[in-house]
């Protein structure tokens, strides 16, 4: 089975962002936040599975490419 994930960014900057990710099809959706100043990032319900991972990836992959924070990043496995 795949995996896509969406994540938007809902509020901040380039250095400290909140955003909200799904996975599509009914699934609720969630938040996580970006620190790039503290070095962390965390979802805000604690839950760190692998949704959560697809949307720190997708975040991340769009930074490396980008130079920051993106906007909407996707991740599809």
């Amino acid at each position: 089975m795949g995996l896509y994930v969406r994540a938007q960014k809902v509020a901040g900057d380039d250095r400290r962002a909140t955003y909200s990710f799904t996975a599509g099809d009914n699934t609720p959706g969630r938040t996580l936040i970006v620190d790039l100043d503290a070095d962390r990032i965390w979802p805000e319900d604690g839950n760190r599975d692998g949704i959560f991972g697809g949307a720190v990836s997708a975040i991340v992959r769009a930074y490396q490419d980008q130079g920051r924070l993106p906007d909407v990043a996707l991740h599809q496995s």
